[in-house]
Protein backbone atom coordinates (compact mmCIF):
# COMPACT_ATOMS: atom_id res chain seq x y z
CA UNK A 1 0.00 0.00 0.00
CA UNK A 2 3.18 2.19 -0.43
CA UNK A 3 2.48 4.52 -3.32
CA UNK A 4 -0.78 5.55 -1.75
CA UNK A 5 -0.39 9.49 0.16
CA UNK A 6 -2.04 11.33 2.72
CA UNK A 7 -3.47 13.35 -0.46
CA UNK A 8 -4.17 10.46 -3.00
CA UNK A 9 -7.73 9.95 -3.57
CA UNK A 10 -9.30 6.32 -4.14
CA UNK A 11 -13.32 6.36 -6.04
CA UNK A 12 -15.22 3.63 -6.20
CA UNK A 13 -18.76 2.69 -7.45
CA UNK A 14 -21.52 0.17 -8.06
CA UNK A 15 -21.97 -1.95 -10.61
CA UNK A 16 -24.63 0.92 -12.46
CA UNK A 17 -22.66 3.70 -11.33
CA UNK A 18 -25.79 5.28 -9.42
CA UNK A 19 -23.36 5.40 -6.42
CA UNK A 20 -19.91 6.71 -5.83
CA UNK A 21 -17.92 7.21 -3.18
CA UNK A 22 -13.80 8.73 -2.61
CA UNK A 23 -11.86 8.12 0.30
CA UNK A 24 -8.39 10.09 1.59
CA UNK A 25 -4.71 8.70 1.81
CA UNK A 26 -3.99 4.88 2.47
CA UNK A 27 -6.23 2.81 3.77
CA UNK A 28 -5.27 1.47 7.50
CA UNK A 29 -5.80 -2.24 6.00
CA UNK A 30 -6.77 -4.82 3.77
CA UNK A 31 -8.31 -7.86 4.22
CA UNK A 32 -9.81 -10.80 3.01
CA UNK A 33 -12.73 -12.22 5.45
CA UNK A 34 -14.20 -15.41 5.77
CA UNK A 35 -16.98 -15.02 8.21
CA UNK A 36 -20.80 -15.74 7.30
CA UNK A 37 -22.12 -12.62 7.04
CA UNK A 38 -19.63 -11.87 4.46
CA UNK A 39 -19.78 -14.61 2.59
CA UNK A 40 -23.71 -14.73 2.84
CA UNK A 41 -23.64 -10.71 2.01
CA UNK A 42 -21.19 -11.25 -1.23
CA UNK A 43 -22.99 -14.22 -2.17
CA UNK A 44 -18.91 -15.78 -2.50
CA UNK A 45 -16.48 -17.84 -0.47
CA UNK A 46 -14.85 -14.60 1.50
CA UNK A 47 -14.76 -10.54 1.18
CA UNK A 48 -12.16 -8.79 0.37
CA UNK A 49 -11.67 -5.69 1.79
CA UNK A 50 -10.10 -2.05 2.65
CA UNK A 51 -10.15 -0.53 5.90
CA UNK A 52 -10.76 3.61 5.89
CA UNK A 53 -10.97 6.51 8.50
CA UNK A 54 -14.38 7.29 7.93
CA UNK A 55 -13.54 10.81 8.21
CA UNK A 56 -11.36 10.03 5.06
CA UNK A 57 -15.08 8.53 3.15
CA UNK A 58 -17.23 10.28 1.65
CA UNK A 59 -20.11 9.26 -0.52
CA UNK A 60 -20.31 12.00 -3.70
CA UNK A 61 -23.06 10.28 -5.71
CA UNK A 62 -26.08 8.78 -4.67
CA UNK A 63 -27.58 7.47 -1.82
CA UNK A 64 -26.79 3.45 -0.55
CA UNK A 65 -29.46 1.36 0.77
CA UNK A 66 -28.80 -0.31 4.02
CA UNK A 67 -29.73 -3.14 5.90
CA UNK A 68 -28.16 -3.46 9.60
CA UNK A 69 -27.97 -6.92 11.89
CA UNK A 70 -26.09 -8.53 14.63
CA UNK A 71 -23.10 -9.68 13.51
CA UNK A 72 -20.95 -12.82 14.69
CA UNK A 73 -19.56 -10.41 17.46
CA UNK A 74 -23.24 -9.39 18.63
CA UNK A 75 -22.37 -6.50 17.65
CA UNK A 76 -24.68 -4.39 15.09
CA UNK A 77 -22.86 -4.27 11.82
CA UNK A 78 -24.69 -2.01 8.50
CA UNK A 79 -24.62 -2.86 4.81
CA UNK A 80 -24.28 -0.52 2.52
CA UNK A 81 -25.95 -1.31 -0.59
CA UNK A 82 -27.15 0.00 -4.09
CA UNK A 83 -30.56 -0.34 -4.23
CA UNK A 84 -30.93 -0.26 -7.83
CA UNK A 85 -28.41 -2.51 -9.25
CA UNK A 86 -27.77 -4.87 -5.55
CA UNK A 87 -24.11 -3.99 -5.28
CA UNK A 88 -22.07 -4.53 -1.97
CA UNK A 89 -19.93 -1.44 -1.07
CA UNK A 90 -18.89 -0.86 2.14
CA UNK A 91 -19.93 -2.34 5.55
CA UNK A 92 -19.86 0.01 9.36
CA UNK A 93 -20.12 -1.43 12.20
CA UNK A 94 -20.15 -0.83 15.81
CA UNK A 95 -16.88 -3.46 16.39
CA UNK A 96 -15.11 -1.04 14.42
CA UNK A 97 -16.82 2.25 14.96
CA UNK A 98 -14.26 4.94 13.08
CA UNK A 99 -13.41 2.68 10.06
CA UNK A 100 -15.40 2.15 6.91
CA UNK A 101 -15.26 -1.29 5.46
CA UNK A 102 -15.18 -1.04 1.55
CA UNK A 103 -15.58 -3.51 -0.51
CA UNK A 104 -12.40 -3.85 -2.65
CA UNK A 105 -14.82 -5.25 -6.03
CA UNK A 106 -15.70 -1.73 -5.75
CA UNK A 107 -12.49 0.43 -6.53
CA UNK A 108 -12.82 2.44 -9.79
CA UNK A 109 -9.67 1.29 -10.31
CA UNK A 110 -8.12 -2.44 -10.56
CA UNK A 111 -4.37 -1.42 -11.34
CA UNK A 112 -4.62 0.36 -7.56
CA UNK A 113 -6.11 -2.64 -6.08
CA UNK A 114 -3.53 -4.70 -7.61
CA UNK A 115 -0.54 -2.40 -6.77
CA UNK A 116 -1.17 -1.02 -3.33
CA UNK A 117 -4.23 -2.82 -1.74
CA UNK A 118 -3.26 -6.70 -1.49
CA UNK A 119 -4.63 -8.30 1.84
CA UNK A 120 -2.10 -8.55 4.80
CA UNK A 121 -4.51 -10.45 6.86
CA UNK A 122 -7.17 -13.25 6.51
CA UNK A 123 -9.87 -12.84 9.37
CA UNK A 124 -12.34 -15.55 10.50
CA UNK A 125 -10.10 -18.53 9.24
CA UNK A 126 -11.84 -20.56 11.65
CA UNK A 127 -14.46 -20.48 8.63
CA UNK A 128 -12.62 -20.49 5.76
CA UNK A 129 -13.18 -23.10 3.46
CA UNK A 130 -10.36 -25.58 3.18
CA UNK A 131 -9.89 -25.86 -0.70
CA UNK A 132 -9.10 -21.91 -0.52
CA UNK A 133 -4.99 -20.87 -0.95
CA UNK A 134 -4.14 -18.60 1.44
CA UNK A 135 -2.49 -15.39 0.97
CA UNK A 136 1.45 -15.72 1.40
CA UNK A 137 2.72 -13.35 4.02
CA UNK A 138 -0.33 -12.31 5.83
CA UNK A 139 -1.58 -12.10 9.30
CA UNK A 140 -4.19 -15.43 10.14
CA UNK A 141 -6.60 -14.87 12.93
CA UNK A 142 -9.08 -17.27 13.59
CA UNK A 143 -11.65 -14.23 14.28
CA UNK A 144 -11.93 -10.40 14.07
CA UNK A 145 -8.69 -10.29 15.87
Amino acid sequence: MSSQTATSITTGSCSCDKVKYAFRGQPLASALCHCLKCKRGNGSSFSTNIIVPAVAFELIRGEPAKYTNKGESGKDGSSHFCRDCGSPLYVTSELAAGVVIVKTGTIDRWDLVETNFKPTTEMFCATKYSWLPSIEGATKLSGAN
